[in-house]
C-alpha cells in the first residue's frame, strides 16, 4: 500500500517562475500519486484545503500532520555577523518575495544605523547582482549580507543570533523556518498568507503584506526594545 505526503500545490496554484513543462510534470506525478495511494498526509490544513479544491472528487482519507523541527543542542555559537541583524531567506522563487523583504529593511535602516540584513540562500548570480545594486543605491551596500548557501550547522547559529526572522512569503505549504526561529527564541515578522497563520497558531507576528508600515513598525519595535 502506498502513502502519499503532499507538501504543497505551489506549481499548480501559484506562479513561482516554473516552466510550463515543470508544471505539467508536477501535476502528472501528483495525479499518479493520488490515484495509487491508500492514504494521504498533508503538512498543513491549508495544503489539505488546496488539495480538495483542486481535486473535487478525491475520496482518499487525508490526515494533516504538521512538520516539526529538531532543536539544536548547542546553546551558544559564534556569531559570524558583527552587528545586530535580521535574517531572511531569499531565492528566485517569486513566493519568497525577496525584493519586498529588502525594501522593508531599507525603509527602517536609517532609524537603526547598526542593523544589518542577512539574506540567506540567494545563489543566482543575476539575483545577487540585482539585490546588491538595490542595496548600493540605498547606501546600504555594507549592511546587506548575501552569504548564499550555508551549512545546517552555520544556519543554526545564524538563526539563533538574529534579532528577528523576516519571513514575508507570498505562499507556503508550511514554512519550516518559522518553527526553527521560534524554537530558538527568535521573534518572527511574517506574512498572513496561506498556511502561515495556521503554523503560528495565534502567536504574534503575522501581518498583511499590504500593511508595509505595520511591518516596519514591528521591525523597529523588536530591534530597539529588548
Amino acid at each position: 500500500p502506498q502513502l502519499l505526503t503532499v507538501h504543497d500545490l505551489i506549481p499548480t496554484l501559484f506562479d513561482d517562475g516554473l516552466s510550463e513543462e515543470a508544471k505539467v510534470l508536477f501535476m502528472k506525478r501528483l495525479k499518479n500519486g493520488l490515484r495509487n495511494s491508500k492514504r494521504i498526509i498533508t503538512v498543513s490544513a491549508h495544503t489539505k484545503k488546496d488539495l480538495l479544491k483542486t481535486f473535487h472528487g478525491l475520496r482518499t482519507p487525508i490526515d494533516v500532520i504538521h512538520w516539526g523541527c529538531d532543536l539544536a543542542t548547542v546553546e551558544e555559537q559564534a556569531n559570524s555577523v558583527d552587528s545586530p541583524y535580521l535574517i531572511a531567506f531569499g531565492g528566485e522563487a517569486k513566493r519568497k518575495n525577496t525584493t519586498f523583504t529588502l525594501e522593508r529593511f531599507v525603509a527602517v535602516a536609517d532609524a537603526v544605523p547598526t542593523l544589518k540584513l542577512l539574506l540567506v540562500g540567494v545563489s543566482s548570480k543575476r539575483q545577487r547582482e540585482e539585490l546588491a545594486q538595490k542595496a548600493l543605491q540605498a547606501g546600504l551596500a555594507d549592511r546587506v549580507v548575501l552569504p548564499g548557501f550555508v551549512s545546517e550547522e552555520e544556519l543554526d547559529g545564524l538563526i539563533r543570533n538574529a534579532s528577528a526572522l523576516l519571513y514575508l512569503s507570498l505562499y507556503e505549504g508550511f514554512g519550516l523556518p518559522l518553527l526553527e526561529a521560534i524554537g530558538r527564541g527568535v521573534p518572527v515578522i511574517t506574512s498572513d498568507c496561506t498556511s502561515i497563520p495556521e503554523i503560528l497558531d495565534g502567536a504574534p507576528g503575522c501581518f498583511s503584506l499590504d500593511s508595509t508600515e505595520a511591518i516596519e513598525k514591528a521591525i523597529l519595535f523588536i530591534v530597539t526594545n529588548p
